[in-house]
Order: C-alpha cells, then sequence, then structure tokens
C-alpha cells in the first residue's frame, strides 16, 4: 500500500449522530497511509517508539509524547517495529463544546504538533479519560468533554512554553475570530462570503468590509491561500497527482489550480515538487 496517498477519515465513520467523542487504546502494528480527518485528535503514547510525520514533519515518538491534531492537518507513522509496536491512547472529537479562543489557537498553530509529556501525572490524566469513558457512568458527558478541554489546554501550554511562549495567547472572542475558524474549517468547500457572515450574523456588505480590517486581506484571498497552502503541503509529502490535489484543497479547476498557484509561489506545482519533495517511503 502506498503510504503517500491521502485518505480521508469522515466523522461520520467515528462518531454518532449525537456524539462528540470517541477514546479507545490501540496499536499501532505497521505504517499507515497518510491521513487527514473531520475532528479533532489526541494521540498519547504509552509504550514504542517511531516517526510520526505531520504536515510534511517529522517528530520522534515515545512514551511520553503527545500530539494534537486538528482537521487541517494530515499525518503518518513511519517505521513501526512488529515486533515492538507503538501502543498509544487515542482522544478524537469534534470541537463543538471548546471555547472559541481554543479552537483558534490550536488551528492556527503550525510550529509543532508532538510535544514530550513525560509527568507520570499526565499519564493518568489520560488514563483516568479512558477509565471514564469505559464506565459510562452519570455525567459522563460533562466530565469527559471538561476533561477533553482541560487535555487540549495543558498540551498548547507545553507547546507554546518549548517554543519560548511562558502562556498561551489570550484571544477575545469576536465575529471574525468565529468567521475565521468557521473558514479553516471550511476552505475546501464551496464556500462564500455571504454564507460565512450569515454563521456569524453579521450582514454580507459589513463582514466582508470588517473582515478584511481586522485581517488585512479580502475574504476571497483569505480563502484562496489557505487552499494554496494547503496544496503546498500535499505536494511536498503526498504523491498525488496534481489534478487531485487541486480537487482536494478546494478548486474545481486544475488548470486554475496550477495558474493560482503559480502567481503565489512563483513556479509551476510540478517544480514545487520537485524542488521540495520532503518525504520519501523505502519500497
Amino acid at each position: 500500500m502506498d503510504n503517500l496517498s491521502l485518505v480521508k477519515l469522515p466523522k461520520d465513520v467515528y462518531f454518532g449522530r449525537d456524539m462528540l467523542y470517541d477514546i479507545s487504546r490501540y496499536t499501532v502494528v505497521h505504517d499507515p497511509q497518510l491521513h487527514w480527518h473531520e475532528f479533532y485528535e489526541i494521540e498519547y503514547v504509552t509504550e514504542g517508539n517511531a516517526l510520526q510525520i505531520v504536515n510534511g514533519k517529522a517528530y520522534e515518538l515515545g512514551p511520553g509524547s503527545v500530539t494534537l491534531l486538528s482537521p487541517i492537518d494530515f499525518h503518518t507513522y513511519r517505521n513501526v517495529n512488529p515486533d515492538a509496536p507503538l501502543r498509544v491512547i487515542n482522544v478524537k472529537f469534534q470541537d463543538l463544546f471548546l471555547p472559541q479562543n481554543l479552537r483558534n489557537d490550536i488551528y492556527v498553530q503550525k510550529r509543532a504538533k508532538t510535544v514530550q509529556m513525560p509527568d507520570g501525572r499526565f499519564r493518568s490524566y489520560m488514563e483516568m479519560l479512558c477509565e471514564e469513558f469505559e464506565k459510562n457512568e452519570y455525567a459522563r458527558d460533562t466530565v469527559l468533554m471538561n476533561a477533553i478541554t482541560h487535555l487540549c489546554i495543558l498540551i498548547m501550554r507545553r507547546i507554546l512554553s518549548e517554543q519560548g511562549q511562558e502562556e498561551a495567547r489570550e484571544a477575545g472572542h469576536s465575529p471574525i475570530q468565529e468567521a475565521v475558524l468557521y473558514v479553516r474549517t471550511h476552505f475546501r468547500d464551496n464556500i462564500s462570503a455571504e454564507a460565512v457572515a450569515k454563521t456569524v450574523h453579521l450582514s454580507p456588505n459589513y463582514f466582508s468590509e470588517y473582515f478584511k480590517k481586522q485581517t488585512g486581506e479580502k475574504f476571497s484571498l483569505f480563502v484562496l491561500r489557505l487552499r494554496i497552502d494547503f496544496a503546498a503541503n500535499l505536494l511536498k509529502i503526498s504523491d498525488l497527482s496534481v489534478k487531485e490535489i487541486a480537487f482536494e484543497s478546494g478548486f474545481n479547476s486544475a488548470a486554475y489550480f496550477s495558474n493560482t498557484f503559480k502567481e503565489f509561489y512563483g513556479m509551476s506545482p510540478d517544480r514545487y515538487r520537485k524542488e521540495n519533495k520532503i518525504l520519501t517511503y523505502d519500497a
């Protein structure tokens, strides 16, 4: 199986109609295909060693490693040893219960996706989540949704701390912040400024002016940049064709994608791939 072909893991496969999270333990016994999912994911390593490839960057995994992934991240594992497999606690969740500023910070965090949490208390916390999920006792949803929120905060604090930042940013709630988060989630879809304005309860004209004032870019350019950056990452780490990448990134035309990509990066998608391919696998 080609590890560099991209697989989408839809939320409907993992969540029931009213389900917001799923917690499990599992063993990684082989290198999975490169994939992304329509939900958030936390993976905590309890045993084994491997490489985690997230958005083309390699992270060494071992006991105490934790990875926080959003729906715009794609990843796989490399060099998983069947004789000493990777064992993880996995938390899949939709973001509806997370505070707005936390959702936004997870999305915009690009520098690190995997960090070390060697403290035994963190593992105990992860074990508690598993036990609470399995028992299904009174008020389980409330306990676990609060626990997952707390878990995301702990991981974000570690990520920011390792980057030399003492504290997480205190981001206030605003319609534009909500709109940006919505766009980051749906940029691959056929979205419009009018539709996003409706979701944040603003008139289309006011929304367009306000969006540009707050972000420094027109709405259409903001969406286009997200699509192009997503496509550039796929060109670097996947073997999908340029046409497939165009459609995966939200473009309806491969020709339009190629022309637009050249405007942003100064070269064709094929040339960019040749000069920037950063992940290969042995046959």
